[in-house]
């Protein structure tokens, strides 16, 4: 299993620390004002799984980090291990499929 780590700007977690420590969080990738990035953390929020936030720069250009993990620009981006999700409806999908 490969993982990019990078350094957050801001990190959630809904789940007390014992809980997380079980399983790798899933990382999310997003922007404050993206309507679709909203959706999904308020399903994570609600699904109560533990997540971390990295919340990328409002230029594209400027998303290195989140090229170097999904291979484009936008957001939102959900990784899950192995697993790189780029489109809104597949990332709420998948939440719905692993609870």
């Amino acid at each position: 299993m490969r993982r990019v780590h990078f350094p957050l700007q801001h990190n959630h977690t809904g789940l007390k620390p014992a809980d997380c420590e079980s399983a790798p969080l899933m990382t999310l990738y997003h922007t404050e004002w993206c309507p679709e990035c909203t959706l999904v953390r308020t399903r994570l929020d609600e699904l109560e799984i533990a997540y971390e936030r990295v919340i990328v720069p409002d230029v594209r250009p400027f998303r290195t980090q989140l090229f170097a993990v999904s291979g484009q620009y936008y957001v939102p981006v959900l990784v899950d291990g192995d697993t790189v999700l780029t489109e809104t409806q597949d990332i709420l999908n998948y939440l719905d499929s692993v609870v």
